[in-house]
């Protein structure tokens, strides 16, 4: 994967995420946060699927970091964690990927690549 193309898709990742937390009306003051948050959680879910070569483990590695940031983000703007969570895995809403992961499962087919 090119360079360009990397940071593109975190800039989509931080852009989509900032989209649907203007679209949830999240006050100004959390935005940049948990924008911020969408863009690291999709980078976390390339690297880890350019290393594993396994998309459930990097959607886990990139969900459990989601996890993580909204909780200590929850605590420093004393806030409930769910502002954070849900801007912060919507790169990770899969759209053809979720299609093909349940095809396979009802299958049968449960490999983990």
């Amino acid at each position: 994967m090119d360079v360009t193309d990397v940071i593109t898709q975190l800039v989509t990742a931080f852009v989509g995420s900032l989209g649907f937390a203007l679209m949830f009306g999240m006050r100004k003051r959390y935005l940049m946060a948990s924008s911020l948050g969408g863009m690291v959680t999709w980078g976390i879910y390339m690297a880890m699927n350019a290393w594993l070569s396994s998309s459930f483990l990097a959607c886990l590695a990139a969900s459990s970091f989601a996890i993580i940031y909204s909780e200590v983000l929850a605590r420093i703007y004393k806030t409930p964690a769910t502002m954070f969570i849900m801007p912060s895995v919507v790169p990770l809403v899969p759209g053809g990927p979720l299609y093909y992961a349940m095809s396979e499962a009802v299958r049968g087919n449960m490999q983990w690549t």
